[in-house]
């Protein structure tokens, strides 16, 4: 999941008397900013705090999620689909992968609850909430300004149009030598993703329960 799924599972794992408190959701989210830049995360650090917690969730979340049949059987079919169109084999499985988990969150933030809980979330940045400043191996200046800056740029957009999205996983993979997606299977990305966007959109929602329910059970 990328960060908007986790912060919507995160959400659903609170009671309806004591929602999910910030910083949780903060330390759901913060393993996937913390791989934006490459940050080398330190999690221990945060052990018995609501943002260790959060990381915890971050991780079982993930568990379930990736092993989840909406997930596996698009991110199949969507992969097969671009190797067949010629595009590089790490590309074609790291595109199936995250544009999948992107187009989730692009159909979660329609919703104005997520909407909110996302901004809690960023605004719980500000907060410097126990445990936050040390997470990661390198200073903490750097990790902290890095957060200022994803929450200065707020709840993402474009999530949802598959050539924003195709471009901007693009810029994802440019550094990545296995998995780089040449410029001239940008389109091709973009096509093969809107093909699916209808599907993902569908079972968005129900994915995001299942999983915090799964969780919930566990």
């Amino acid at each position: 999941m990328n960060f908007v799924g986790h912060i919507v599972v995160a959400a659903l794992t609170g009671a309806p008397t004591t929602p999910t408190p910030d910083a949780v959701l903060l330390g759901a989210a913060v393993p996937d900013f913390a791989a934006w830049r490459r940050f080398r995360m330190i999690g221990a650090q945060a052990s018995g705090t609501h943002i260790g917690d959060g990381i915890t969730l971050h991780h079982r979340t993930d568990s379930i999620f990736h092993a989840h049949p909406s997930f596996t059987d698009s991110q199949r079919r969507i992969r097969d689909q671009l190797v067949a169109s010629n595009v590089p084999r790490g590309a074609a499985r790291a595109c199936a992968h995250v544009g999948i988990e992107m187009m989730i969150d692009g159909a979660l933030l329609r919703s104005p609850d997520t909407q909110r809980a996302t901004q809690r979330t960023l605004g719980a940045i500000g907060a410097r909430p126990d445990g936050l400043a040390l997470l990661t191996r390198e200073p903490a200046e750097q990790w902290l300004a890095h957060l200022d800056s994803v929450a200065a740029y707020g709840i993402p957009s474009g999530y949802l149009s598959p050539p924003m999205l195709a471009e901007r996983l693009f810029r994802i993979l440019r550094g990545r030598r296995r998995l780089v997606l040449p410029a001239e299977h940008v389109e091709t990305v973009a096509t093969v993703l809107g093909a699916h966007r209808n599907e993902i959109v569908d079972f968005a929602d129900a994915l995001a329960h299942d999983v915090a329910d799964t969780l919930t059970l566990g």
